[in-house]
Parts: structure tokens; C-alpha cells; sequence
């Protein structure tokens, strides 16, 4: 007697999940199922033609890029080329000839030149009532009232 109390007992509880999925697919969780997966597969398939035409416009400037960057180094072989030659036929100088080398005065001078007037800050414009600029001779540091006056 036990054993077909708990047949009956199994018969109930299939029944039951019976009903219970007999009423999921009849509220349409399976057709939402369906249709999700459907639209995800969509969804899926947009995106990776997306992603390839977006490859493959990569791709080609890629190689445009490429191209450009190949014929920019011919170019500048060429350029180098022409400019190496002309260098190359620039003549040594002749036997004996000095070798120019910057000296003390020539620094100093050099210096004095790219300082600026007195007052005025390195490449600055010295104010109306200031100093000139600078200038050779013995006027180079006066006043420009001064330095007017002086050469009358």
C-alpha cells in the first residue's frame, strides 16, 4: 500500500510540473524566448558587419597611409641624395688657409651684441626715454638724447 501512495504521490507532482509548464508556454515565455534569441542574433549579425566594415576601412587607410609614408621616404632619399651630392662637391679649402676659430674678443663681442641695450631685455624694445639700441662706437651706451646731441 505505501508503494502506491508514493506512485500516486509521483503521478501528482508530474502533473503538477505538468500544468505548470503547460502554462509557461501558453503565457509566451517561449515565444519571447524565441523571439530574444532571434533579435539577438540580429543584433549579433549588425554588429559584426559593423565591425568588418569598419576593418575594412581601417585597412585601407592603413594602406593608404602606408603608400603615402613609402613615397614620403623616396622623397626624402632623393632630397638627401641631391643634397649629399652638392655637398660633396663643395671644394676642400685650399692648403694653408686659416681655420676661422671663435676667439675670447669674438665671444665677448658675439655676447655684447645679443645682450640688448642697457635697460632693455634680451631682444626688447628699449621705453621712449630709454637707451638705443645697441650701436657701434663710443656713443653704443648713451641716452639717446645724448647720443643725438653728441654726434652734432
Amino acid at each position: 500500500m505505501g508503494l502506491l501512495a508514493y506512485g500516486l504521490v509521483a503521478l501528482a507532482i508530474i502533473g503538477a510540473l505538468g500544468g505548470i509548464a503547460y502554462k509557461v508556454r501558453e503565457s509566451g515565455y517561449d515565444a519571447c524566448k524565441v523571439e530574444w534569441s532571434t533579435a539577438n542574433a540580429q543584433a549579433t549579425a549588425a554588429a559584426e558587419a559593423e565591425r568588418n566594415r569598419v576593418e575594412s576601412v581601417s585597412r585601407d587607410q592603413a594602406k593608404a597611409l602606408e603608400a603615402k609614408l613609402a613615397a614620403q621616404r623616396r622623397l626624402n632619399a632623393d632630397l638627401t641624395n641631391v643634397v649629399n651630392q652638392h655637398i660633396n662637391r663643395i671644394p676642400p679649402p685650399p692648403a694653408g688657409c686659416p681655420v676661422p676659430a671663435i676667439t675670447p674678443e669674438l665671444l665677448a663681442d658675439a655676447n655684447r651684441a645679443l645682450a640688448g641695450a642697457e635697460g632693455a631685455a634680451p631682444g626688447g624694445v628699449p621705453d621712449a626715454g630709454g637707451t638705443a639700441a645697441p650701436a657701434v662706437g663710443p656713443d653704443a651706451r648713451k641716452p639717446i638724447s645724448e647720443a643725438a646731441g653728441s654726434s652734432k
